[in-house]
């Protein structure tokens, strides 16, 4: 019976947690930033800004996304190691289902945890994503400028 009551504690306690979703910021059009959430955010994404456009941060749900590889990617831990974030190069062959439209390249990057996508430059976006990494418990590896691509 005490088995039973621990168990049904530990569902009441995990279970709410499991489905709500993460944290993430977004911005609108004309560059406010604000908070999201909701259960059916499980990432938060940031596509860099550049000398020509703003950054874009998101949050992103499994009705805007294809998530097996993010979680296959994720999932990948030990005790000395996890992935924080994984950024991606992009290419949308628009062309061929609309022949009016180029083909476009994005960059992005995705991280899991709340708010990870705090900053919209991508330097700025891997300081800070290291830093909140390691307030959260795990130890990032050192990154130095010179170890960056």
């Amino acid at each position: 019976m005490t088995f039973r009551v621990l168990l049904a504690f530990a569902c009441v306690l995990v279970l709410p947690s499991l489905c709500q979703g993460i944290v993430c910021y977004e911005n609108d059009d004309s560059g406010n930033v604000h908070k999201v959430n909701g259960s059916n955010f499980r990432y938060c994404g940031l596509i860099p800004a550049t000398s020509t456009r703003p950054g874009k941060l998101f949050a992103l749900g499994e009705e805007n996304d294809y998530f097996p590889t993010y979680e296959k990617t994720f999932g990948i831990t030990d005790p000395f190691y996890r992935v924080v974030t994984v950024c991606m190069l992009e290419e949308f062959q628009f062309g061929r289902q609309y022949p009016k439209m180029h083909t476009e390249f994005i960059f992005r990057c995705v991280c899991n945890f709340d708010l990870c996508n705090a900053e919209s430059t991508f330097s700025e976006y891997l300081n800070a994503i290291k830093a909140t990494s390691a307030q959260n418990g795990s130890k990032a590896a050192e990154m130095s400028q010179d170890r960056l691509i």
